[in-house]
């Protein structure tokens, strides 16, 4: 089994970019990939717990607008907290 890594290149000050982890949430198609969808579960229950979203469905909808991108998931997440 090959694993790629998805990279976003963020560069806050234009003198040193950082590569930012990215996990695949969609296929191809456009058909959610579950396995990257289960591990952002698992980072934000160990992060922030699962009791604090209400109705649970929200962490899918946390999930979806990032993109796959942790460090825009827990920016989402503090500023709706």
């Amino acid at each position: 089994m090959v694993r790629r890594h998805i990279f976003l290149k963020f560069n806050p000050n234009r003198k040193r970019f950082f590569e930012l982890p990215m996990l695949k949430v969609h296929d191809k198609q456009g058909n959610p990939y579950l396995a990257g969808r289960e591990a952002l579960r698992r980072i934000i229950a160990r992060r922030t717990g699962t009791e604090c979203f209400e109705p649970p469905e929200l962490v899918d909808k946390f999930i979806d607008a990032s993109g796959g991108c942790l460090r825009v998931l827990f920016s989402m997440i503090i500023r709706c907290g």
